[in-house]
């Protein structure tokens, strides 16, 4: 049983819409309340079905049919000459007309929005071709982004990245784990050895928990050989 806010009658809870937001799970209005609500404030559309040519209300205000047995039984692309959807020669000729009429209008070129410049007349703006690229964008610093972000998002950094996946038949070197997601490891530290970034034999393959747990005990800068020695050996390491 519940109250409702709206006429103060109790009534059982089946009278009630459902609500997850609320916590019995039903609003606070009863049905009959909210269909009253709906009646008053909503905007009916006054139609023409297609089919049967009879006149009905509906919500929304392009409805083509009155009823889903008009639907079924009727030919959308067939439209009768006395509907407002049907489209002859001649009213799409005044559609075309109006449309030049109306941005004639002083007025209404104001209302839809901004004039173009005539610096930017006759020009074509191409932001895909090198428009807002380097020094030509807007949020541009003096180039601030650091080399090894540079070479990681480079083209020769993701086949590199694949030669080294291949190269281990995508098998992870700690936990022997073929698939799921890699990352490539380089067994020559990135910074000390920058001639030595792109060799396909300077990479190792290991799985996301591995790799995060060796540069967790051992750190991010200055990985050496040994490390990874002594992380492929121990097993006391869970991965």
């Amino acid at each position: 049983m519940k109250k409702c806010f709206k006429c103060n009658k109790i009534k059982l809870l089946d009278e009630f819409y459902r609500h997850s937001e609320m916590r019995d799970g039903h609003l606070n209005k009863c049905k009959d309340c909210c269909k009253e609500y709906t009646k008053k404030h909503r905007i009916f559309y006054k139609e023409i079905c297609m089919t049967c040519g009879k006149e009905f209300s509906s919500i929304h205000p392009r409805q083509i049919f009155c009823s889903r047995y008009c639907f079924i039984n009727s030919d959308k692309n067939k439209l009768k000459k006395g509907h407002p959807g049907y489209l002859t020669k001649d009213s799409i000729n005044r559609s075309r007309i109006a449309v030049k009429e109306r941005w004639k209008n002083p007025e209404y070129k104001k209302m839809v929005g901004n004039k173009i410049s005539e610096s930017s007349k006759g020009k074509k703006i191409l932001p895909h071709q090198g428009f807002q690229k380097g020094e030509n964008h807007w949020n541009w610093k003096g180039g601030s982004t650091p080399e090894h972000k540079k070479i990681r998002r480079s083209i020769e950094y993701r086949l590199w990245r694949e030669s080294v996946f291949k190269k281990d038949d995508y098998i992870c070197h700690k936990c022997n784990i073929r698939g799921g997601k890699l990352h490539p490891h380089h067994i020559l530290n990135f910074a000390d050895f920058p001639k030595l970034r792109m060799l396909t034999e300077n990479g190792i393959t290991l799985c996301v928990k591995c790799h995060k747990q060796f540069h967790k005990i051992y750190g991010k800068k200055y990985n050496t050989v040994k490390q990874i020695e002594l992380y492929m050996v121990n097993d006391k390491i869970l991965t």
